[in-house]
């Protein structure tokens, strides 16, 4: 049975690391493959009071990331779901969509998506660093200490339950060991300004540049769609009405 409909696993029984292991085996085969907790107090005494989220400092909030493994299998349900074919970020939509799936029947509070502008947008780096996912480079990356800068922080999700979690504990830092070259090409990339179509490239060079976790870098089409917003790369994976009939509803997004 899947996990979402299983009786025996009633929210207040889920805390800890049981919780935890619910939303990771809800979000498998989805891509959303990174998730580490956090205290609401730890949060929201690092930020400054915009950033802030209205939850008990003892609320569970909970950093949701990915490294490489979504884009295979965000392109495989952009292919038959045809409302991510009309949205304008289709990424964000599927993401939302597969948080929605994973939180059914938990006791959410608040749901924050990384690309949310003011005033729902929330500290995502310092989130991940504090729950010791990523810590935040000299060159504003989040680095994982094995994926790297390879990855995405998608959003920050507060529930309605005590938090086992510890006292903020910031990852280590990416730098220890480094000779930083992720700072030179930042003054590259500042030197050329930021042009989607013309500089992207020298963005990607930050990342590039650092040690950590080259093996799991990003595939050339996902490249062009984060740092470009080149939607050319999703043409090939596009179908026809008729095709697209029979995918059923998707499931609504999280806001």
């Amino acid at each position: 049975m899947p996990a979402s409909h299983d009786p025996s696993r009633r929210p207040q029984q889920l805390v800890g690391s049981s919780l935890l292991r619910l939303v990771s085996e809800r979000l498998a085969g989805t891509g959303l493959d990174l998730l580490a907790p956090l205290a609401m107090g730890a949060y929201n005494r690092a930020v400054s009071e915009p950033l802030r989220l209205p939850a008990g400092d003892d609320r569970l909030a909970l950093v949701v990331g990915n490294t490489r493994v979504l884009w295979p299998l965000f392109l495989k349900v952009f292919r038959r779901q045809s409302d991510l074919q009309r949205t304008s970020d289709p990424l964000d939509r599927y993401v939302e969509q597969a948080l929605a799936r994973a939180l059914d029947g938990l006791p959410v509070l608040d749901v924050r998506g990384a690309h949310e502008p003011p005033p729902r947008r929330v500290a995502i780096q310092r989130a991940a660093d504090l729950a010791g996912m990523a810590s935040l480079s000299p060159a504003h990356l989040s680095v994982h200490p094995i994926y790297g800068p390879w990855i995405a922080l998608r959003a920050l999700v507060v529930l309605d339950m005590p938090t086992s979690a510890g006292p903020a504990w910031p990852a280590a830092p990416c730098w220890e060991g480094c000779g930083r070259p992720c700072l030179e090409a930042l003054q590259k990339a500042l030197e050329v300004g930021w042009d989607p179509k013309r500089t992207w490239r020298a963005w990607v060079a930050i990342r590039d540049a650092c040690p950590r976790g080259r093996r799991h870098r990003y595939s050339e089409a996902a490249l062009r769609y984060h740092y470009a917003g080149d939607r050319t790369v999703l043409e090939p994976e596009l179908v026809s009405p008729e095709e697209g009939r029979g995918s059923g509803p998707s499931s609504p997004g999280v806001r």
